[in-house]
């Protein structure tokens, strides 16, 4: 019984280290988040003026969407999205090209096993 007592306190300890593991980068880091900031028309300069302040590196302008494309400290998120000339702030999400998959015959589909058939026989469709 001592044995399995102890057994449990042990794996019971090493899985609470493991969460704490894998949640501590998340806690308090410093890195930085790549976002999308759309500010209002006609403030880019005051908007890409903070954006540096808050050592930010803009890789976009888009003049047209009024939007930068920024990297940026994510302690400064809450700053940036207090400033009064930025309207929306939106992660900018890793994209990724499909790579291409060669074609085998068993990924052919079977025109006879698959999908719908026409009907034979039918005189009159109404």
């Amino acid at each position: 019984m001592h044995k399995k007592f102890s057994l449990l306190v042990a794996m019971f300890a090493m899985i609470i280290v493991l969460v704490f593991m894998v949640t501590s980068p998340a806690i308090g880091s410093n890195k930085d988040v790549r976002v999308w900031v759309e500010y209002k028309p006609g403030q880019s300069v005051q908007v890409r003026n903070s954006l540096n302040g808050y050592g930010a590196q803009i890789h976009y302008q888009f003049d047209q969407l009024n939007s930068f494309v920024v990297s940026l400290p994510e302690q400064a998120l809450t700053q940036v999205a207090g400033n009064p000339r930025v309207l929306n702030i939106e992660f900018d999400e890793d994209r990724f090209l499909i790579e291409p998959k060669p074609i085998t015959i068993q990924d052919m589909p079977d025109p006879n096993n698959e999908g719908q058939t026409i009907p034979f026989g039918i005189d009159a469709v109404q």
